[in-house]
């Protein structure tokens, strides 16, 4: 073997060390991490088609469901170390977003803080208006949205996730949808915030940050 093949292999050995030593520590623990979504089980007449969308940790889905016409989404932000503490459960903040929004485009910094609460973003429709509509005959179709949200996103959520289930552990937030299921139903959820983001854009980063140590703290270890 050539001296110059020798300084060649050499000089390629230093780069592979200096590689090793400026590599974060976190990206070889998230090579060692799931790369994937948890798998979700069908069920409470929630169908998923397609595939899982986005990370371990943040990921959503699209289901279809004979309560509401139509493909829908229901984004899931999960906590940091959720799949290393296995017996350990989380309380959940279902933010409900407003006209004509998604869930996919809900990307507020504030939803992604917490590393004590799992937040599920359900669709809401274009004009869903977070209630089961009198009139069922529209060109829309079927929009039951009270019962894809109280009925089936809820418990399917529970059965699939390590939630706590009780009713103080679970928080809503919108300006509408919040209101209703909060005032009609307060067994749905022990906590709520409200807030327009239409009217003031900032308010719903400001409620989140307010919220988010609120139930931390609640259900702190």
């Amino acid at each position: 073997m050539t001296t110059q093949a020798n300084w060649r292999r050499l000089a390629v050995a230093w780069m592979l060390a200096a590689v090793a030593l400026v590599t974060p520590a976190g990206s070889v623990q998230a090579a060692d991490g799931p790369t994937a979504p948890p798998p979700m089980e069908n069920g409470f007449g929630l169908t998923q088609v397609g595939t899982t969308t986005g990370s371990a940790g943040n990921f959503y889905l699209t289901v279809t469901t004979p309560e509401v016409a139509g493909e829908q989404h229901i984004k899931i932000i999960l906590p940091s170390g959720y799949d290393d503490a296995p017996e350990r459960r989380y309380p959940v903040l279902y933010f409900l977003h407003g006209s004509p929004d998604d869930p996919v485009q809900q990307t507020y910094p504030a939803l992604t803080v917490s590393d004590d609460m799992i937040t599920v973003i359900p669709d809401g429709g274009a004009r869903g208006w977070y209630t089961n509509w009198l009139n069922q005959k529209t060109a829309a179709g079927a929009q039951n949205w009270e019962n894809f949200h109280l009925e089936q996103v809820i418990p399917f959520i529970d059965a699939n996730l390590r939630t706590v289930a009780a009713k103080n552990a679970k928080a809503a937030m919108d300006a509408l949808g919040m209101s209703y299921y909060y005032v009609n139903y307060g067994d749905g959820a022990g906590w709520g915030t409200q807030c327009n983001g239409g009217h003031n854009a900032g308010c719903w980063e400001q409620d989140l940050r307010d919220l988010v140590p609120r139930l931390e703290r609640e259900f702190a270890d």
